[in-house]
């Protein structure tokens, strides 16, 4: 016997007889074919914007079907209509890290007779691009007690909403950081330092909240104990030595540079100490760090040949 279409819960038995004299009729126990409600979705998944490199877990509350339900999630380009079953048999999806964005929609379904799927609504996933430094902010050694200006070279799209900056400073190169009060624009100034500090930068890009963080840059303290100092003067004899006849040159241009760091001349973090020698011809360049130095000096127009130490 086939029950037909039912809409609701029914209950049958069967009764058995035979014609033959004296025959007795008997009758089964009753039998439920309960009748539930096809699949359906109470909760839809929901979409939304995500930074370049992402991801999103989508999920579906469903309820009827029987015996179980099953999940078929499918992902589409944005508007196109063209679905691919991505995922597996759950309620739950997470699209991975995207570089796209997608369309995404779940088949709810049941074995049972006569249930019928149910297709969730199209949830979209939209990525945005995130902030990208073109620029990141240098470190340096300084003197206990300077200052150091550091800045970081950022681009956005402008189209989403503008940057916004937030610097952060630790102990360590590897500690804890922590925003610093206003340091919100693309150049930050330390204040005085006794000790060496780091430094980052976070950049969003507003008002997706995608976020890139600038490479640590490093402030190095130091004590800056070294001067460096000598005489310029008329050698009248040339023999290189200074003597009682040979009197100083005053108002001399002096160019004391530091190496940097590194040492190496050139190599972007050089510093330049300008000084014109006293009327006695000495000059003294003090407070300097550790490290390697160049001198120049650039002789008055009216001692062409002088020498100088």
């Amino acid at each position: 016997y086939n029950t037909g279409v039912l809409t609701a819960t029914a209950y049958y038995r069967v009764i058995v007889s035979a014609t033959g004299a004296d025959c007795s009729t008997i009758t089964s126990t009753a039998v439920t074919v309960t009748v539930v409600p096809d699949p359906a979705i109470a909760v839809q998944p929901i979409g939304t914007t995500i930074c370049n490199g992402g991801d999103h877990t989508l999920s579906v509350t469903a309820t009827g079907g029987t015996p179980v339900l099953s999940y078929q999630w499918q992902r589409s380009p944005v508007g196109a209509g063209v679905w691919s079953n991505v995922g597996t048999n759950s309620a739950s999806y997470n699209t991975g890290a995207l570089a796209g964005s997608f369309d995404y929609q779940v088949l709810v379904s049941a074995a049972g007779s006569g249930c019928e799927p149910v297709t969730s609504a199209i949830a979209t996933v939209t990525v945005v691009a995130g902030p990208i430094i073109t620029t990141q902010p240098m470190g340096a050694t300084i003197c206990s007690g300077g200052t150091h200006t550091m800045s970081v070279v950022a681009t956005g799209d402008p189209a989403t909403g503008p940057l916004a900056y937030q610097w952060q400073i630790a102990t360590t190169i590897a500690g804890t950081y922590t925003n610093i009060a206003g340091a919100i624009l693309p150049t930050y100034t330390t204040d005085a330092l006794t000790a060496t500090r780091f430094y980052r930068v976070v950049i969003t890009q507003m008002p997706s909240g995608c976020q890139i963080i600038s490479a640590v840059a490093a402030v190095n303290v130091q004590a800056c104990d070294g001067s460096i100092g000598d005489y310029v003067w008329n050698d009248v004899n040339g023999d290189g030595i200074q003597t009682a006849n040979e009197p100083g040159i005053a108002n001399v241009p002096v160019t004391v540079t530091y190496y940097g760091p590194d040492g190496v001349p050139g190599g972007g973090d050089d510093i330049v100490f300008n000084t014109i020698t006293d009327a006695t011809g000495g000059y003294l360049v003090d407070g300097l760090p550790l490290g390697n130095y160049n001198v120049t000096i650039t002789p008055p127009a009216s001692f062409p040949t002088a020498t100088f130490d």
